[in-house]
């Protein structure tokens, strides 16, 4: 080969670690590539100089694509959470929605007050007991006892806050 044929040649493919270093990327990135398809290479796994400068453009314009979408998505995203929050806002400043603690601190107190009423059953009844005649009277009065507490928990209570909704954190 002559010494023109040998610079042809060399003019005509790009190496690898020039093709790393014009991306700013690593030379494993670049063979990554390869084998995913971004860049051509001959049958002798030379890389050509000018269809791989038009693959890196192309490669480069798809990931600027990528980004811009993600950004497109990201502020959308943003604005669905504002959106959401404005709602939520709303929903309490009309006492349609009440926080968790609320709701959580008001079914603590619905469950131990029908629990201090069942531990109270037993010492309420048991002077009253032995006073029955039958099982049908006594299963009257566990029945009366059982429906007066029912009737007690069914009454309606309207909750309040203790303190506004924005002060407790947890």
């Amino acid at each position: 080969m002559t010494e023109l044929e040998q610079l042809r040649d060399e003019l005509a493919f790009i190496t690898r670690e020039e093709v790393a270093d014009m991306l700013d990327v690593s030379g494993p990135r670049i063979s990554q590539l390869v084998r995913d398809g971004v860049f051509t290479q001959d049958e002798r796994g030379r890389l050509p100089r000018r269809q791989t400068v038009h693959d890196a453009c192309r490669w480069l314009r798809s990931r600027a694509g990528d980004g811009k979408r993600t950004a497109v998505a990201a502020r959308r995203r943003s604005v669905e959470l504002d959106n959401e929050l404005k709602e939520i806002a709303l929903a309490r400043e009309r006492r349609e929605a009440i926080p968790v603690f609320q709701v959580d601190k008001a079914w603590a107190y619905i469950l131990l007050n029908i629990r201090s009423h069942l531990l109270r059953l037993p010492n309420k009844l048991a002077p009253r007991i032995p006073f029955l005649g039958s099982e049908a009277a006594i299963e009257a009065e566990l029945l009366r006892e059982i429906e007066e507490i029912l009737a007690l928990m069914a009454r309606p209570v309207e909750y309040r806050p203790d303190e506004p909704a924005d002060s407790e954190a947890a």
